[in-house]
């Protein structure tokens, strides 16, 4: 791909940007698709070295046209969903997050679904422990705000009671427990096949009133 076509490319993307809902959404889902693709190829695919090249010509037309990294910090939370638009677990925006979208269930709990790919390997076959702890975190964080209790993580208290495979439908649950004054309690697990490989406890703490809690 030559610098006059990237040129085109982002040109052609200036004139339909007001025809997609969400382009940074798009874009990130594009990349997930690539990354996922490269992690599968094999090291003595024929090209492999042409594509990279493309993939680098790409990011080398990108960079100076991106926003400085402090400038383009944002709020994550929108809407009441409780999805973070730039959550690395359940951010649209985010091309590191699968993403895991929430669902609110009738008792109040909040919900989602994953499919872990080597990405997110530790041991050989299993999810790396420190990304069930992300998942954890974050789901509580859902539940908590689904709750109307959002707060900042002060305390996570992570329990590995078997493996979580990859490549198999997990089941991440998270619900409130309770608030007393800016406390808030809450608890999740994942689960797979119905047994549960990793449980969670956390401790958050509200914004003091008048603060900002970096929603929207």
């Amino acid at each position: 791909m030559t610098t006059e076509s990237l040129d085109a490319l982002f040109e052609a993307a200036v004139e339909q940007e007001s025809d997609r809902p969400d382009a940074v959404a798009d874009a990130a889902d594009a990349v997930r698709r690539a990354l996922t693709a490269v992690l599968r190829t094999r090291r003595d695919l024929p090209g492999l070295a042409k594509i990279a090249e493309r993939v680098h010509a790409l990011a080398d037309d990108l960079e100076p046209r991106a926003t400085p990294g402090r400038d383009r910090v944002e709020a994550m939370w929108s809407g009441e969903s409780g999805g973070a638009r730039h959550s690395p677990v359940s951010g649209a925006r985010n091309a590191a997050a699968l993403p895991v979208i929430w669902d609110r269930r009738e008792d109040g709990a909040v919900e989602g679904h994953a499919n872990f790919t080597v990405a997110y390997q530790g041991p050989a076959g299993f999810v790396h422990g420190g990304i069930s702890a992300l998942i954890l975190d974050v789901a509580l964080a859902v539940a908590n705000r689904n709750a109307g209790s959002a707060g900042m993580t002060a305390g996570l208290t992570i329990r590995y009671l078997r493996p979580t495979p990859l490549y198999q439908d997990l089941t991440i649950r998270a619900w409130h427990e309770s608030r007393e004054g800016r406390k808030i309690r809450s608890r999740g697990e994942i689960r797979v096949d119905g047994k549960v490989c990793v449980t969670a406890e956390g401790v958050f703490v509200a914004a003091r009133t008048g603060a900002s809690n970096g929603d929207d």
